[in-house]
């Protein structure tokens, strides 16, 4: 997979450019933890834009999930990231991507490092590249795609990483269905 990460926007410009457009909007985050059954803690938010403040129901919505530990920047900031991610993708699913661009330039860097992670072929001692993959996911169709290489790999899987991908899997094309 080649792409430059120079043509992606970094999450701070979208914010910044949302307030510029519509000063009397709002952004909002919910986020949320829980322990996992293998004991690393999930940080999960939630992020809404409305181009009014006064606005009912949100213009658009993003999600995001982060796993404690998982990259350096998790190991001490997983919430913040988690919550960057969100703002990221809520931002993307109304106006402030570039056409065809839709991912942040931190997401990509993700897509970048497992992209050389599946070089070498490696036995999955956990199933990071699998929920990054699923989070990055923004189609039904290459949420199957993963789904179809957890499959495979089902066997090199905890059962309790096999239950949260699952539980991440419903997640996700649950949130795409309401984007489409």
């Amino acid at each position: 997979m080649a792409f430059d990460l120079s043509q992606y926007e970094l999450v701070e410009d979208r914010i910044r450019a949302f307030w510029e457009k519509f000063p009397e909007g709002r952004l909002l985050t919910k986020v949320d933890c829980v322990t996992r059954a293998d004991g690393r803690v999930e940080w999960r938010c939630w992020s809404e834009l409305y181009v009014d403040k006064d606005d009912p129901r949100p213009t658009t919505t993003g999600f995001a999930m982060e796993i404690e530990g998982t990259t350096p920047v998790n190991r001490y900031s997983a919430a913040e990231n988690c919550e960057t991610s969100s703002l990221g993708r809520c931002l993307a699913n109304f106006l402030f991507a570039a056409k065809g661009k839709r991912a942040s330039e931190s997401e990509m860097k993700k897509v970048k490092r497992m992209t050389e992670e599946e070089k070498t072929p490696k036995v999955y001692e956990d199933a990071k590249s699998f929920f990054d993959a699923l989070e990055l996911a923004d189609t039904i169709e290459t949420l199957e795609t993963v789904r179809n290489k957890i499959t495979e790999n089902r066997g090199k899987i905890s059962p309790q990483d096999l239950d949260s991908l699952r539980n991440l899997f419903d997640a996700r094309k649950a949130m795409i269905a309401i984007t489409v």
